[in-house]
């Protein structure tokens, strides 16, 4: 009969390991006098124990990204900042003397001017349901001027809301918005960023002519201006306003629709997008200039029906 074999246990010790290593522990700590060499040979069969160390973290002082010059710069400017330890005499006139920090300003910064001369804006779409009024390439500025979005009723689909924005999306600040459409004359009505609700019919109103070819005049936002007045009647379509206390219009703008009409006024091939050129003395109305030619041209565009009566009852303009 064959001799059972006794499996391992993992509770017995090993014999001959364990005691080596204890002997030579031992034997470091009692005879402190070996040398180096010795206690290296002998310490490989220990486990290796990795002992902790200080973390230490170091801050970028702007060089690597900057450059030598403009860290120094921006170091001795942090240095300079008034303490209860220095004198605001001192470090104003340090400042003053044009050491400037780039790391607190874009080296690309620049500010924005108004044009000097007449400046022509292009109607660029956007999506199926936005667009932008872009400079030229070769303006002082050549950053988007508005962004218009327009967003359905959700109630009534068949009105539209028109938010203009001043920038390059939606995320700029507000300017206006307004709704237009097949909806009860009481929610036509255009607010401002900081304004309430005003019935647009109350800002803008037809001077003479049908609906394709009118002079419109409107209430301007502005108290700078007394009234604001386009006159489509020829191509391109010319803004007037009329400053307080002064007797006499100011041409400031002038538009040209991308939409070629039925009515043999229109001369020219009209152009790929529609253009909006601002003179320098409209360029502080260009809210209103902008504002009141989007209401005008949804107005103008409407369908043209037998009598206006017609046309008041479908839609709320």
């Amino acid at each position: 009969m064959s001799e059972i074999t006794v499996p391992p246990s993992y509770n017995r010790r090993r014999p001959g390991l364990l005691e080596t290593q204890e002997s030579v522990v031992a034997a470091n700590q009692g005879a402190p006098e070996e040398s180096l060499s010795g206690i290296t040979h002998q310490s490989q069969n220990l486990p290796h124990i990795v002992e902790p160390e200080d973390v230490v973290l170091t801050w970028n002082d702007g060089h690597e990204i900057l450059g030598h010059s403009a860290a120094v710069e921006a170091h001795l400017t942090a240095q300079l900042r008034p303490t209860s330890h220095h004198h605001p005499e001192a470090t104003s006139s340090v400042q003053n003397s044009g050491i400037q920090s780039h790391a607190e300003l874009p080296p690309d910064y620049t500010q924005a001017q108004r044009p000097n001369k007449n400046v022509k804006y292009s109607f660029s779409p956007i999506g199926p349901n936005a667009m932008m009024l872009l400079p030229p390439p070769d303006a002082q500025d050549t950053r988007p001027q508005y962004y218009v979005a327009v967003s359905l009723n959700c109630f009534m689909p068949l009105s539209h809301i028109t938010t203009v924005y001043r920038g390059a999306n939606e995320y700029s600040p507000r300017v206006c918005e307004f709704e237009m459409g097949i909806i009860s004359v009481a929610n036509s009505r255009l607010q401002m960023a900081t304004g309430a609700p005003v019935a647009i019919d109350s800002l803008l109103t037809k001077i003479q002519g049908p609906r394709q070819n009118a002079r419109w005049n409107w209430k301007p936002q502005s108290v700078k201006i007394s009234n604001l007045i386009w006159d489509c009647t020829l191509v391109p379509f010319t803004c007037k306003v009329r400053l307080v206390h002064q007797a006499t219009p100011q041409l400031v703008a002038q538009f040209t629709s991308h939409i070629r009409p039925i009515n043999a006024y229109y001369g020219k091939t009209p152009p790929s997008v529609s253009e909006l050129e601002v003179l320098p003395a409209g360029q502080p109305f260009f809210d209103d200039i902008l504002i009141s030619l989007l209401i005008i041209e949804r107005k103008r565009l409407t369908p043209k029906t037998k009598s206006e009566s017609h046309l008041k009852a479908l839609f709320n303009y």
